[in-house]
């Protein structure tokens, strides 16, 4: 289908696997060593319970469901639905639709099928049991998400089934998903789907004359899914929407020869952002950038899940190189970046496919 995209920076097959989607990545790194099952060896959930369990689904506590063996087919009210963290076992069809569930194990037995719609958040975190899946699907019967709204999930393993993603009855998918360990994937109409975690996956500096000043910025702009939690940037940010940071924030660019490294600090929160190794030899000695009276600033934008850090005026005149060639720069993300879901950020470095320099 000419309207499929992977937008990936490299795709390895393992031997016999092919990509058939239009515009397919390059390089493909053929014949790659498979990647072992990281739940390979797990207790699996409720064995032989379907055929055992009574037929009463477990009660709600007040409206909230519980862990436990679902016999009964399941249909969760469309976005009131919440989930206790646990557990689940669902051993006929089961409906989700605007519904909430962090720390959970959902594992479908085999004959049991699910009907997710509407905005779904199926998460495991540590709680009840990081190691395990959110979904578990053991059956080799495919595993059809179609017509998710939004689909926040964690990990969904289907060992012996492809997973399909795509429309359905109309609908549509915009989802986001920690993994996906599958016997194979499949895209059908033009899903946006993002697997694994959130990633940069732009970085600009301005403003290219060659020396580093203030008012220079920096850009980081983050992939499309799961949104970031602008409070893990910042300590005093809100969970969602746009948020600046323009007092007592300072813009460190530590000298280290050719590859001079920027670091951002503040004591009006605790801050995480990461570390942009610059690749150049902009300082002879180590500079800071920020002021009481003209501080360094970040501000985030949640539409276009960007970062954005102004240097401040200089308060560490350390010495300044000029006229520093554009070089390619590298940043790491700090390891305690979160979503909305509470997902990791990949933390891997990352750099611009042009040059760049301040």
């Amino acid at each position: 289908d000419e309207n499929r995209e992977l937008n990936i920076s490299e795709l390895s097959l393992v031997a016999g696997g092919t990509c058939s989607i239009h515009n397919c990545p390059a390089p493909i790194v053929p014949n790659s060593p498979a990647v072992a099952d990281p739940y390979a060896g797990l207790l699996v959930p409720g064995v032989g319970t379907c055929a055992q369990a009574p037929l009463v689904n477990p009660a709600r506590i007040g409206s909230i469901y519980q862990p436990g063996v679902y016999k009964d087919p399941a249909n969760f009210n469309p976005g009131v639905s919440t989930f206790a963290p646990g557990i689940y076992v669902f051993c006929q069809q089961v409906t989700v639709s605007g519904i909430t569930a962090n720390n959970v194990v959902f594992y479908f037995d085999t004959g049991s099928s699910i009907n997710a719609g509407g905005t779904s958040v199926i998460t495991n975190q540590p709680g009840a049991g990081a190691r395990y899946p959110a979904v578990w699907w053991p059956s080799s019967s495919g595993l059809a998400l179609t017509s998710c709204g939004t689909c926040f999930w964690g990990a969904v393993y289907a060992p012996n089934a492809v997973v399909s993603f795509g429309p359905g009855g109309g609908g549509g998918l915009d989802g986001r998903f920690d993994a996906v360990i599958a016997q194979g994937l499949s895209f059908q109409g033009s899903p946006n789907v993002v697997i694994g975690p959130p990633w940069l996956k732009d970085l600009a500096l301005s403003n290219s004359n060659g020396t580093v000043a203030q008012n220079d910025t920096i850009v980081l702009t983050f992939s499309d899914g799961d949104t970031l939690n602008p409070q893990s940037i910042c300590s005093t940010w809100p969970t969602s929407g746009n948020a600046t940071l323009t007092a007592n924030t300072t813009v460190t660019i530590t000298d280290a020869g050719a590859n001079d490294v920027l670091t951002v600090g503040s004591t009006a929160c605790t801050l995480n952002v990461g570390s942009l190794a610059l690749n150049a030899n902009y300082v002879s000695t180590t500079k800071v950038f920020g002021t009481v009276a003209a501080s360094s600033t970040l501000t985030w934008n949640a539409a276009a899940q960007t970062l954005t850090i102004q240097l401040g005026a200089v308060t560490v005149a350390g010495g300044t190189n000029v006229g520093v060639a554009a070089a390619t720069p590298a940043f790491t993300p700090s390891a305690l970046l979160r979503t909305s879901t509470d997902a990791a950020v990949y933390t891997g470095a990352f750099s611009p496919q042009t040059t760049q320099r301040f």
